[in-house]
């Protein structure tokens, strides 16, 4: 074999395997990139080892998760329901580029875990939406959305609350102020 075949030979094996492992690597940071969990409160207690659920739903009732997972009752129904972490932490993430999503035919979709608390994004493209306009909530992780919220288009935010957590969305808030308004 002559010297100069050989050299083309050996180039093109060293220029595969180089365009190989780029590709791998691409492949494989675009793949961890979509199982990085995105944490939806900022705040962690020093004493846990994990982030703490929200109240649940965190309607008017008071509802607060135990620690098996179960609900009790701690206040009274009122006209208005606490703004927490959580929802500080939904509206930033609202804000955030469409390009996080994936294409689900009429709109993108985009689902963040943490600590139990999984929020599910949509934008509805067939409706012009530039922004994520939608989102559901399920604060305990059993498939039941707890919440929904419809992001307006000038600014204002609608919840509704599933306070039995069985997808019956009997109660509707607007936010204002940092603060949730009964409808």
């Amino acid at each position: 074999m002559k010297y100069t075949t050989f050299m083309r030979i050996r180039g093109t094996v060293i220029g595969a395997a180089c365009a190989l492992l780029g590709f791998g690597m691409w492949s494989g940071c675009r793949e961890r990139m979509r199982e990085v969990p995105v944490p939806i409160t900022s705040t962690v207690s020093p004493t846990a080892d994990r982030l703490e659920a929200p109240a649940y739903p965190n309607g008017p009732t008071g509802d607060k998760p135990t620690k098996t997972g179960k609900p009790t009752k701690t206040g009274s129904v009122s006209g208005t329901a606490d703004f927490t972490d959580v929802h500080r932490e939904i509206l930033k993430m609202q804000k955030q580029p469409l390009s996080k999503g994936e294409d689900k035919g009429d709109s993108l979709r985009w689902v963040v875990s943490d600590a139990g608390i999984k929020a599910e994004f949509r934008s509805d493209k067939n409706k012009g939406s530039k922004t994520w306009n939608r989102v559901k909530i399920d604060y305990n992780n059993n498939k039941q959305y707890e919440e929904k919220w419809d992001f307006k288009p000038d600014g204002g935010v609608k919840r509704q609350v599933s306070p039995s957590d069985d997808g019956n969305y009997t109660e509707e808030y607007k936010l204002q102020s940092e603060k949730w308004v009964r409808k």
